[in-house]
C-alpha cells in the first residue's frame, strides 16, 4: 500500500508496460518461495488467471474439442471452458475419509479417449488439497503421454499450510504444453487491481496468447497494478509467513470447533488455501436451501458447494481468510442456546392454528436436551422424522429462560397459521423477525 501511495503522488497515470523490475520481482519470488526460477521472458502479464485461461483456450484447443478438469473445483473453469466454446469433461476427484484424490484410471480414460487439455488447480480450490511432488509428476506424465496441454491455475500457491506446494514449472518435460497462472490478488488480497501473471516456456505457444490478447485490444494490467506486484512480490515474504501461519491456526480452531460443537459435520482435511470444505450432507439439505438458511438465520455467508460440481450438493466452502474476530464472532453465539424440540404426531401438525401452549400441555413428556444451531438449522423446516414432527425455531428467535422456551409468549400471524411449527415470540425484535406479522409491526 505504502508503494501504491507513493506512485498515486504522481499526477499521471495512464497506459504504461511494465518495467524491468517487475518481472524480476516475479521471478525472485518463485525462486525463494517455491524453488523455481522461470526466465523473464516467459512472463505474460495479463487482468486475471480466469481471463488468462479462457484466452489460451481460445487460442490454442479447436473450438468442440474435449477440456477436462477435476470436480469439484472453482467454478469459473466451467464459463472459460464452455464460453471458449470447448465440451467440458468433468473428471470427479476420489473422495474418502474427507480427503480427496485423482482416479488415475478414470483420468487416463478420458486423456485417450481425446481431451486435449487440462484445466488444473493447484492448490486445490475448494477442498484444500495441496497436490503431492508424486501426484504432479504423474499428472504431467500422462499430460506428455497423451499430448495434452495443462493450463495450471496456482493461484493460491503461496498457501501450502500442512505441506508444501510443488508448482507444475518444474517438470520440464511439459514444457512444450504448460501455462502457469498465477496472481498477487488471493496472496495479497489484491484482486481489485485485476491483474495476473502466466509463465509460459514455450516462446512460440507465449506469442500466440499475447497476439489473442492484443487483437482484442487487451494490453496488460494497469500502471498501479505494476507497482503492486513489484512490491508485492520484493517485500512481502515475512508478511506472508505470518499470513500462513494465522491460517493454520484458523483452520485448526474451525477444525475442533465443529468436531465439538457439530459432530455430524465432516471437514475435509485442509492442506492448503484460505477456503474450507464441510461436508454438509447430514442435515439432507441441498446447497442452496443451506446457502439461505446460514445467510437469513444467522448472518453468514457461506459459499454454495454446488457451484463447484453436481456431486458436491449438501457441501458448503467456508472462507477463513479474515480476521478471527469477525469471522468467529456469530459461530459460538449460535451455539450456546438451550431449546425445548417438542415431538408432535404429524397428523396433528395439519391443525390450524396450533399454538405452542397447546402443544406443550398436549405432550408434557416433551424431553428436553441442549441443540447446537446445526441441529437447530437442520429440523428448521419441520421435516417429519419416523412419523413425527421435530419442533424448534430459528436461533435467533430464542429467548432462552432457565433452559426452557418460554412458550407462552407465542403467537402467529395468517401467514405461519399454515405453518405450524415455525413460531414467532412476542418479544422478539422486529430487526429480527423474518416474516412480520401484526404483532410485530
Amino acid at each position: 500500500m505504502q508503494a501504491l501511495q507513493k506512485r498515486c503522488d504522481h499526477p499521471v497515470i495512464g497506459y504504461s508496460n511494465p518495467l524491468p523490475g517487475v518481472y524480476t520481482a516475479i521471478q525472485g519470488w518463485w525462486d525463494r518461495r517455491h524453488g523455481w526460477k522461470p526466465e523473464t521472458d516467459w512472463m505474460l502479464l495479463s487482468y486475471g488467471v480466469v481471463t488468462g485461461i479462457y484466452f489460451t483456450l481460445d487460442t490454442v484447443v479447436p473450438k468442440g474439442e474435449k477440456v477436462l478438469t477435476f470436480t469439484p473445483v472453482y467454478d469459473p473453469f466451467f464459463a472459460a471452458i464452455k464460453n471458449s466454446g470447448h465440451t467440458l469433461v468433468d473428471c470427479p476427484l476420489d473422495h474418502k475419509d474427507n480427503y480427496y484424490t485423482i482416479n488415475w484410471e478414470l483420468l487416463e480414460k478420458e486423456l485417450a479417449d481425446g481431451v486435449k487439455a487440462v484445466v488444473f488447480c493447484n492448490p486445490h480450490n475448494p477442498i484444500g488439497r495441496v497436490w503431492t511432488e508424486e501426484e504432479m509428476a504423474k499428472l504431467v506424465e500422462l499430460c506428455v503421454k497423451y499430448n495434452v496441454y495443462l493450463l495450471s491455475d496456482e493461484i493460491h500457491g503461496d498457501f501450502g499450510l500442512t505441506r508444501k506446494y510443488t508448482t507444475a514449472g518444474k517438470f520440464t518435460q511439459i514444457y512444450d504444453k504448460l501455462v502457469v497462472y498465477t496472481a498477487i490478488s488471493k496472496t495479497f488480497n489484491m484482486a481489485g487491481l485485476g491483474s495476473s501473471c502466466m509463465i509460459i516456456p514455450n516462446a512460440e505457444l507465449k506469442q500466440k496468447i499475447k497476439d489473442a490478447y492484443d487483437s482484442r485490444w487487451m494490453f496488460g494490467p494497469s500502471d498501479l497494478a505494476f507497482t503492486a506486484m513489484e512490491a508485492a512480490y520484493t517485500y512481502g515474504d515475512q508478511w506472508v509467513d505470518e499470513q500462513c501461519e494465522y491460517l493454520k491456526g484458523s483452520a485448526e480452531i474451525v477444525r475442533k470447533f465443529v468436531e465439538e460443537k457439530m459432530p455430524e459435520v465432516k471437514v475435509t482435511t485442509h492442506e492448503g488455501t484460505f477456503l474450507m470444505w464441510l461436508d454438509m450432507t447430514c442435515f439432507g439439505k441441498t446447497s442452496d436451501e443451506l446457502t439461505e438458511i446460514f445467510a437469513k438465520e444467522y448472518g453468514l455467508a457461506i459459499g454454495n458447494g454446488a457451484h463447484y460440481g453436481k456431486q458436491a450438493e449438501g457441501y458448503m466452502r467456508l472462507n477463513i481468510g479474515c480476521a478471527r474476530g469477525r469471522a468467529w464472532i456469530r459461530w459460538p453465539r449460535c451455539t450456546r442456546i438451550t431449546v425445548t424440540r417438542f415431538f408432535v404426531p404429524a397428523d396433528q401438525m395439519a391443525a390450524p392454528r396450533l399454538s405452542a401452549t397447546r402443544i406443550h400441555e398436549q405432550h408434557s413428556r416433551t424431553s428436553h436436551k441442549k441443540l447446537n444451531f446445526m441441529d437447530c438449522m437442520g429440523m428448521a423446516t419441520g421435516q417429519i422424522i419416523s412419523g413425527i414432527m421435530v419442533l424448534t425455531v430459528p436461533v435467533h428467535r430464542l429467548r432462552p429462560a432457565q433452559g426452557r422456551l418460554e412458550h407462552a409468549g407465542h403467537q402467529r400471524c395468517q401467514h405461519h397459521a399454515q405453518r405450524p411449527h415455525e413460531l414467532l415470540h412476542r418479544r422478539c425484535s422486529a430487526e429480527l423477525c423474518l416474516r412480520r406479522c401484526e404483532v410485530h409491526r
